[in-house]
Protein backbone atom coordinates (compact mmCIF):
# COMPACT_ATOMS: atom_id res chain seq x y z
CA UNK A 1 0.00 0.00 0.00
CA UNK A 2 1.72 3.40 -0.88
CA UNK A 3 -0.54 6.64 0.27
CA UNK A 4 0.73 10.20 -0.04
CA UNK A 5 -0.58 12.31 2.70
CA UNK A 6 -0.35 16.27 2.45
CA UNK A 7 0.25 18.40 5.49
CA UNK A 8 -1.66 21.12 6.30
CA UNK A 9 -0.81 25.20 7.25
CA UNK A 10 -1.10 24.39 11.01
CA UNK A 11 1.11 21.14 10.31
CA UNK A 12 -1.54 18.19 11.35
CA UNK A 13 -2.02 15.33 8.69
CA UNK A 14 -5.49 13.11 8.20
CA UNK A 15 -5.01 9.79 8.18
CA UNK A 16 -7.13 7.77 5.24
CA UNK A 17 -9.34 5.72 7.17
CA UNK A 18 -8.09 2.63 4.46
CA UNK A 19 -4.83 3.37 6.29
CA UNK A 20 -6.14 3.33 9.71
CA UNK A 21 -8.17 0.38 8.95
CA UNK A 22 -4.74 -1.71 7.95
CA UNK A 23 -2.97 -0.37 10.99
CA UNK A 24 -5.42 -1.24 13.27
CA UNK A 25 -5.43 2.58 14.75
CA UNK A 26 -8.25 4.93 16.15
CA UNK A 27 -8.65 8.01 17.45
CA UNK A 28 -6.46 8.83 20.16
CA UNK A 29 -3.87 6.04 19.70
CA UNK A 30 -0.49 6.58 19.67
CA UNK A 31 1.89 6.68 16.74
CA UNK A 32 6.02 6.60 16.86
CA UNK A 33 8.08 7.79 13.97
CA UNK A 34 11.14 6.74 13.44
CA UNK A 35 13.74 8.90 11.30
CA UNK A 36 16.36 6.87 9.65
CA UNK A 37 19.82 8.89 8.24
CA UNK A 38 18.67 8.00 5.05
CA UNK A 39 16.33 10.85 5.31
CA UNK A 40 13.19 8.34 5.94
CA UNK A 41 10.70 7.46 8.82
CA UNK A 42 8.56 4.47 9.70
CA UNK A 43 5.61 5.35 11.32
CA UNK A 44 3.93 2.77 13.28
CA UNK A 45 1.37 2.45 16.08
CA UNK A 46 2.66 2.07 19.71
CA UNK A 47 0.89 -0.45 22.18
CA UNK A 48 -1.01 1.04 24.97
CA UNK A 49 0.88 -0.88 27.58
CA UNK A 50 4.14 0.61 26.27
CA UNK A 51 2.55 3.88 26.27
CA UNK A 52 1.29 3.31 29.90
CA UNK A 53 4.79 1.75 30.54
CA UNK A 54 6.85 5.04 29.59
CA UNK A 55 4.10 7.64 30.67
CA UNK A 56 4.92 5.72 34.67
CA UNK A 57 8.54 5.96 34.45
CA UNK A 58 8.76 9.65 32.92
CA UNK A 59 9.05 11.48 35.88
CA UNK A 60 11.95 9.22 36.92
CA UNK A 61 14.34 9.50 34.15
CA UNK A 62 15.43 12.95 34.95
CA UNK A 63 17.53 11.90 37.18
CA UNK A 64 19.88 10.72 34.71
CA UNK A 65 19.93 12.85 32.31
CA UNK A 66 23.20 15.59 32.93
CA UNK A 67 26.05 16.20 31.02
CA UNK A 68 27.76 14.46 34.01
CA UNK A 69 25.70 11.17 33.41
CA UNK A 70 26.52 11.50 29.78
CA UNK A 71 30.65 11.98 30.31
CA UNK A 72 30.17 8.84 32.41
CA UNK A 73 28.26 6.44 30.00
CA UNK A 74 29.63 7.53 26.76
CA UNK A 75 31.93 4.39 26.17
CA UNK A 76 29.72 1.78 27.19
Amino acid sequence: MNITLQIEANGTITLPSQLCEALHIHAGDLLQWQLNDSGSAVVKPIQQSDHAYLAAVSDTLDEWNSPEDEEAWRDL
